[in-house]
């Protein structure tokens, strides 16, 4: 972001970006349950070391195939493949150390009974989860005495849920930069790189993360569970939150309100919109619609059916909102303006335009914010008759988020002087860390251990589908055998496409170097319209919604009234951030309404694969 109005430096601005969505299972060790011990010689103690690391590696292998199967899954049967694996997948493996046989493994895989919602009518369309139970056995053999067996054992839990990118008021899956000391935020900010905030004085007032959000029909009230004491000070009082950062925060002496600082964080995926077909069978299923003074613009889908119309016009005035209800699909562009009524989510299968201010109807009370944060007032704002009755949306992109009138030259110069910034490359070439710029690892010297040495390597490093995937039944329609698997190794965005730095001429309306477009394409647009500026303007002050997406939010956004504020109410989550503003503040108000997956919204929000380590093991059998 640029702020305009900041004088003493007018190069300020607040570019970030995210990294990708990498499925991943983590595996450490907890506890042990069972070693037998007896008089051995060193001969046998250095047979049970090897039988250990022969273990330790088929666990390895099991947990790298398990991350496998989780890799080719689709949201349309994300399970599937999980509970359809097979129960020993490697048998009598060898471990090989140059030419020599250390010794052999096998690993079992269970997938335990699911227990979980849903489990009465299989609706994978709801957050689910399953428990993998992996064992690997080392086996060494020892000498004419027979075997020397070691056993290791994890479960895990692997849930597909919503993500956990929407628990944050503003979420880049990049470096960070917050230039600018009239950024003022009410609620958690974080970044999957670094965050800079080049010595200005924003403020940032964040609050207490929770584990979930539990709805009792009974007596339809909320309340939040599972308390994160992220500043570790044993205390349950509210004051923790504030920012974050997959890498370190720097320049930020000079931040104001109450932000604690968590550097050197674990990454949190970004979910990818590459197949929204899950997202259309939510629509189709709840029979979800857009309606505009009576009418219905949008029956769940649009752009499913031949000849239908792909994209969309969609503008609210007092006397005549858009009424959403429900999870709404449309295969093209969205055009977005004017008055909300109602709680429904809009997923893109191309651009967001936000063309003039968006607001609800029915505003949560003070904006979205709690009076405070300790969990009482938190969960009296979230069970605030107000709060249960105010308006929610959610602008979901499966490309770009274009805020204002992108045809006029400052727009254009504005947003492109960030979008091509060295430090905002969103080229698909970052290396196994989803960021540009890291070569050299944390420790900043080439050479060393924690290089990431497939960054700016010239190769798109992607799995592919291979015939033992179509021999599993495990390559969706659409897609063959040599193709590239989404959402694996660089493909940061994951859609199974390898994608450069983002072009300014992908944010044009219909890709062709100019404002004009041809609205015959268009549902629901205005006759006579030809150009982007008859509908847009980049005088905007408020946005209310949560937005999303795994590419690029541009915008100029000036604010001509004087003092006027710019008050973004719901969240900013995306990969690449170019916005240049001029308000008297900047306001990014976290609707507390999306915690829990939004659950309080109603909403339907983009999934992302999470994992839990149940329990740990190891035996020792002669």
């Amino acid at each position: 972001m640029e702020n305009r109005n900041q004088k003493s430096r007018r190069g300020s601005a607040l570019v970030l970006a995210v990294f990708i969505m990498v499925l991943a299972v983590g595996f450490s060790v907890a506890s042990a349950f069972l070693v037998q011990t007896e008089t051995v010689d060193i001969g046998f103690n250095e047979r049970l070391t090897q039988a250990l690391y022969v273990a330790e590696a088929g666990l390895e292998r099991g947990v790298q195939y398990l991350n496998e199967v989780i890799a080719v899954v689709t949201l349309q049967d994300p399970f599937g493949g999980i509970d359809s694996m097979p129960a020993e997948p490697f048998t009598n493996e060898p471990l090989m150390c140059g030419l020599q046989t250390i010794g052999e493994y096998t690993v079992n895989i269970n997938v335990l009974p699911y227990t979980g919602p849903g489990s009465e009518t299989a609706d994978t369309l709801d957050d689910s989860w399953r428990e993998i139970e992996v064992i690997a056995t080392g086996i060494v053999a020892r000498n004419t005495q027979g075997q020397v067996r070691r056993i290791l054992k994890q479960i895990a839990r692997i849930e597909l849920k919503s993500s956990e990118v929407f628990d944050y008021a503003y979420f880049i899956n990049h470096w960070g930069w917050w230039f600018g000391s009239n950024i003022f935020s009410s609620g958690n900010i974080r970044s999957n790189g670094q965050f800079n905030f080049g010595g200005f004085r924003p403020t940032v007032n964040g609050h207490p993360r929770w584990d979930r959000l539990v709805y009792d029909p009974l007596t339809d009230t909320y309340d939040l569970q599972g308390y994160k004491d992220d500043n570790g000070d044993g205390l349950t009082n509210g004051r923790d939150g504030g920012v974050w950062a997959g890498w370190n925060i720097v320049n930020d002496g000079s931040v104001r309100g109450q932000p604690n600082k968590y550097d050197w964080e674990d990454q949190v995926p970004m979910p990818n919109l590459s197949d929204l077909s899950i997202y259309e069978n939510m629509a189709k299923k709840d029979g979800a619609t857009i309606k505009i003074g009576g009418s219905t613009i949008v029956d769940a889908v649009l752009g499913d059916d031949v000849g239908e119309k792909k994209n969309i016009y969609l503008e609210g005035t007092a006397e005549n909102p858009i009424v959403i209800d429900g999870t709404i699909v449309v295969h093209g562009s969205v055009v977005l303006k004017g008055v909300i009524r109602g709680r429904g989510v809009i997923y893109s299968g191309h651009n967001v335009y936000i063309a003039d201010d968006v607001v609800y109807e029915n505003v949560p009370p003070n904006n979205g914010t709690p009076a405070g944060t300790s969990e009482g007032q938190m969960e009296a704002f979230l069970n605030n008759p107000n709060t249960k009755s105010a308006d929610g949306l959610g602008l979901f992109a499966r490309e770009h988020v274009v805020l204002g009138d992108y045809t006029s030259g400052s727009w254009q110069s504005s947003v492109s002087s960030w979008v091509n910034h060295p430090l905002n490359d969103s080229a698909e070439d970052a290396g196994l860390d989803g960021l540009p710029n890291t070569r050299a690892g944390e420790d900043g010297i080439l050479g060393t251990d924690d290089d990431d040495l497939l960054e700016g390597d010239g190769i798109w490093s992607v799995l592919y589908y291979t015939q033992a995937h179509a021999d599993a039944g495990q390559i969706p329609a659409g897609k063959n055998v040599g193709d590239p698997i989404p959402g694996t190794g660089e493909d940061i965005d994951g859609d199974g496409v390898y994608d450069g730095t983002t072009d300014m001429n992908e944010f044009y309306i219909d890709g062709n170097g100019s404002g004009n477009f041809d609205s015959s394409l268009w549902h629901n647009m205005p006759a006579g319209v030809t150009n982007y500026n008859q509908i847009a303007t980049s005088n905007i002050g408020n946005i209310h919604a949560a937005m999303y997406t795994n590419h690029t939010v541009a915008g100029r956004i000036s604010s001509d009234a004087p003092n006027r504020n710019l008050l973004i109410l719901g969240a900013l989550v995306s990969r690449n951030e170019a916005i240049i503003y001029s308000a008297s503040r900047f306001l990014m108000n976290h609707d507390l309404r999306l915690l829990g997956g939004g659950q309080a919204f109603g909403f339907f929000l983009p999934k992302t694969w999470k994992t839990h380590i149940i329990t740990f093991a190891f035996q020792v059998v002669y």
